[in-house]
């Protein structure tokens, strides 16, 4: 085996020069990106600075929005204002209720409530009847919960076994 230690070295191939000069243009792309970004942030700076001068050189103007723009923002408060009551409903008290008064043959699918109105729809899946109408009578007697009414119920399928899909309606009182 023969080395050859003073051979000259293989020149780079076209695109090598391609690729170096493609991370020169984007460098040089950067860095006027860069400038013009700083120099915008100047002007901005500037411009803030000019309007945040005394007070009593520049002219107070009343804001007028159009009205348009007025009943928007009141529907937004008052949609606000209905979401803050439904936050500050009991929410876990609900919860720990059917909680507790569910047992091991009763799954609960969905519940929609409205603290507002006071009623809730409950949707549920039981083994078989007698289950189904012990937590309804449950339900019924439970604090907190009026006029629980029986709305559905159907026999379905599931794995083989025939269960009890069933909904549920009534009142939701406060404490």
């Amino acid at each position: 085996m023969k080395l050859d230690f003073f051979a000259p070295a293989a020149r780079p191939v076209w695109f090598a020069w391609l690729l170096l000069g493609l991370g020169l243009a984007a460098a040089f792309w950067t860095l006027q990106s860069w400038n013009g970004a700083t120099a915008e942030q100047h002007r901005a700076e500037s411009r803030l600075a000019s309007l945040q001068g005394p007070a009593s050189t520049r002219p107070v103007k009343p804001a007028r929005q159009p009205k348009r723009e007025d009943a928007s923002g009141l529907n937004r408060q008052r949609a606000d204002a209905a979401a803050r009551d439904q936050l500050q409903l009991p929410w876990a008290r609900l919860l720990e209720t059917l909680q507790d008064t569910r047992t091991p043959e009763i799954a609960l699918l969905s519940l929609e409530a409205d603290g507002r109105r006071g009623d809730f729809t409950l949707a549920a899946l039981a083994k078989n009847h007698a289950a189904m109408l012990d937590f309804f009578d449950s339900l019924q007697h439970a604090p907190g919960f009026a006029q629980v009414s029986l709305t559905r119920h159907e026999l379905r399928e599931l794995e083989g076994e025939q269960r009890v899909h069933f909904t549920l309606r009534g009142d939701w009182t406060r404490p």
